[in-house]
């Protein structure tokens, strides 16, 4: 696999511009910007093997091997417990006020950016 270059960069730029391309943003977006210490529970969101280790924890999950499968070890957290306390572990980790990082205030400016550029096109969702 080859490494975007600026030419690639500028050709997805103007398709996103002309409306045929819409961002789509995956698991690891929120992770640029996070500080050097990685997952701090009320500060920073976690990546999947960490949120399945901090659950882990808490449960005391038994498999050592499967400490970062999050499907496991959710499925594993619900049947000791149940989904409330799942529910209200997620929440506690998710329902925070986390700072927004270079890629969230990017895409928080494109459509005005965008409409500005091109007036006639509604802002992509």
């Amino acid at each position: 696999m080859s490494v975007p270059d600026d030419q690639h960069y500028t050709f997805v730029a103007d398709q996103i511009k002309k409306g045929v391309v819409t961002p789509f943003l995956g698991a690891g977006a929120s992770l640029l910007d996070r500080p050097a210490n990685g997952f701090q529970r009320g500060e920073s969101l976690p990546t999947g093997s960490e949120l399945a280790r901090m659950l882990a924890t808490v449960v005391k999950y038994p498999d050592e091997a499967g400490l970062e499968d999050l499907l496991k070890v959710s499925e594993y957290f619900e049947a000791v417990r149940d989904e409330v306390s799942l529910y209200e572990e997620l929440h506690g980790v998710f329902a925070i006020e986390f700072r927004l990082n270079a890629l969230h205030r990017f895409l928080a400016r494109l459509p005005a950016y965008l409409r500005a550029q091109t007036p006639a096109r509604p802002p992509q969702l």
